[in-house]
C-alpha cells in the first residue's frame, strides 16, 4: 500500500495533467463543469477504488489545491485544479 501522501500527489499530477489537457482545448480558459473529469475517470487512471480516490480528491478540495462541482453532473461529481492566485 501506498502512503497517502503519495498518493494524494499522484492523484493531484493526474488531475493537473487531465485539467491541462482540457484547458488547451478552451484557449486555456477554465472549461464547463461538465467536461471536467468525474471521480470514476480519475480513480480508474489512479488505480484507486472510487471512494478512496474521492476521499483523495476532498482533501486536495480542502487544500485549495482542486475544486469540486457544486452539484452532481449526470450523477456524478467533477473535479479541476484550482487556479493559482494572481500576482
Amino acid at each position: 500500500m501506498k502512503p497517502k501522501n503519495q498518493r494524494k500527489e499522484e492523484v493531484m499530477e493526474i488531475l493537473a495533467e487531465t485539467c491541462h489537457v482540457l484547458k488547451e482545448q478552451f484557449n486555456e480558459s477554465v472549461p464547463p463543469v461538465d467536461s471536467w473529469p468525474k471521480t470514476r475517470e480519475l480513480a480508474d487512471k489512479a488505480q484507486l477504488d472510487i471512494y478512496t480516490a474521492r476521499l483523495v480528491l476532498m482533501k486536495l478540495v480542502d487544500e485549495n489545491r482542486a475544486k469540486m462541482s457544486e452539484t452532481k453532473v449526470l450523477n456524478s461529481l467533477r473535479w479541476f485544479i484550482a487556479q493559482p492566485a494572481e500576482k
